[in-house]
Parts: structure tokens; C-alpha cells; sequence
């Protein structure tokens, strides 16, 4: 019985070495650099930054639900596609107003999204 999980511990235990053990090497083989001011200061065409910074956050903060109902509507279409003949047609009914309930959702942020820009 143990023997079975044995494939799957050495998997999780180099699933979790790997990464530490590629940070560390790579901290240990790469060059020390000297700090300046010139290297920490930020750079812009070789000149100082003016004015406000923008906001990138808010730019694509929009996207978000739309991507996120997108992704629910592809798992679930996925699982419905794979056993559409199974259930009723009444579910499938459901289902499909489903995805059309979220497309209009999408189609909405995308609009408020153009207006929030202007």
C-alpha cells in the first residue's frame, strides 16, 4: 500500500527542491555588482521621470472579472460538452443560458471599461 505513494512523495519532494535548489545556485554562481545611484535611479530615455505616475492597477482592473467569468464559462462548458447526452434537456436548457447570462456579462464590462477610460 505505501509502495504506491512512494512515486507521488518523491514527486512532491522534488516538485519543492528544484526551485530552492535553482535560487540557490543562481545566487551563488551570479556576479556581485556594485550599487550606484545612477544604477538604483529610474530610467526613462536616459531622463528624469515628471509628472504623475498612472495607475496600471486601474487600467486593467477591468479585464479581471471579464477574464474571470470567462475561465468559469470554459471549465464548465468543458465538463457540459463531455456530458451533454447524459443529462436532460432541461439541464442543457440551463447551461446554455448560462453562457449566454455570462457573454452578456463580459460584452458589459468590456463597455464600461471603454467608458471608464474616456
Amino acid at each position: 500500500m505505501v509502495s504506491a505513494y512512494i512515486a507521488i512523495i518523491i514527486f512532491i519532494a522534488l516538485a519543492i527542491l528544484e526551485p530552492l535548489l535553482m535560487l540557490l545556485s543562481s545566487k551563488l554562481i551570479r556576479r556581485r555588482s556594485r550599487e550606484t545611484r545612477v544604477k538604483k535611479g529610474n530610467y526613462e530615455s536616459a531622463e528624469e521621470s515628471t509628472g504623475a505616475r498612472t495607475s496600471v492597477m486601474g487600467e486593467y482592473l477591468y479585464y479581471f472579472p471579464m477574464f474571470l467569468v470567462f475561465e468559469i464559462l470554459i471549465a464548465i462548458m468543458l465538463v457540459w460538452v463531455i456530458s451533454a447526452k447524459a443529462v436532460g434537456s432541461t439541464a442543457n436548457y440551463a447551461i446554455l443560458g448560462l453562457f449566454v447570462a455570462g457573454f452578456i456579462f463580459e460584452m458589459l464590462v468590456i463597455i464600461m471599461a471603454k467608458h471608464a477610460r474616456e
